[in-house]
């Protein structure tokens, strides 16, 4: 699998974002070689309106779901987090959005059927949203934390040749580098839907996809993989 060189600057959810624009938009990467990502502020958008938007688009079960988490940030993070993430299904599908029937692979990676390939993953106050018409998309978002004592994970997931290459930056940056690395084995890991099940190289031959750097705030590091090809010719949709 290739590291593209340019990063991603993922289309920014705002309070009054459309998601029926959104939903076009991601069509759109059916005729390209690259995903669709979306990034959202869950911190930023919890309006009264927002929040109740979310809190509508919700299943009887994530309602349960939500009110499990002990932790007042846990709870607001998934409802925003499924909350995006069903409306756009809903645009998409012409469905309601609680309606959608969101499905767990063998490994526990969720999809919709009939809808697109998508993955979501949040850190600190981000989240993450990749999606494509027809090809496996992972993600990972990460807060980076610099006092994370860094070689012993590296050395346990990577090859000598990857915790040297971290070790050979400087000591201000090897904490970005090593998170860097992390969040692209994690979206590989997510996209192929094996989980940390998947090999530990995201940079191998035997993997057929790309993966990019995703462009971040300040103290955030993220990643996306897309997994196959291109289809030859375009499909209607």
């Amino acid at each position: 699998m290739s590291i593209e060189l340019n990063a991603l600057r993922p289309v920014i959810w705002r309070v009054n974002t459309d998601p029926f624009t959104i939903a076009i938009r991601s069509r759109l990467s059916r005729f390209r070689d690259f995903p669709f990502l979306l990034l959202v502020d869950w911190v930023e958008l919890l309006s009264g309106q927002f929040r109740q938007g979310c809190w509508s688009a919700l299943s009887a079960a994530e309602k349960q779901r939500h009110g499990a988490f002990r932790m007042k940030d846990d709870r607001e993070r998934f409802l925003v987090g499924r909350g995006v993430l069903r409306q756009l299904l809903g645009a998409w599908l012409g469905q309601a959005p609680k309606e959608i029937v969101l499905s767990l692979g063998h490994f526990g990676k969720p999809f919709c059927s009939g809808g697109p390939e998508f993955n979501l993953s949040h850190s600190g106050r981000l989240i993450l949203i990749g999606l494509h018409p027809c090809r496996a998309v992972g993600v990972d978002v990460e807060r980076m934390d610099t006092r994370l004592d860094w070689h012993p994970i590296a050395t346990r997931l990577w090859d000598k040749k990857t915790v040297a290459e971290i070790a050979g930056h400087d000591s201000e940056d090897q904490c970005a580098v090593f998170f860097q690395h992390w969040c692209n084995h994690e979206a590989v890991c997510k996209a192929t839907g094996l989980g940390l099940t998947a090999p530990s190289t995201p940079d191998s031959s035997s993997w057929n996809g790309r993966l990019w750097n995703v462009l971040l705030p300040p103290g955030y590091r993220g990643s996306i993989a897309l997994i196959g090809r291109s289809p030859l010719a375009p499909q209607s949709f």
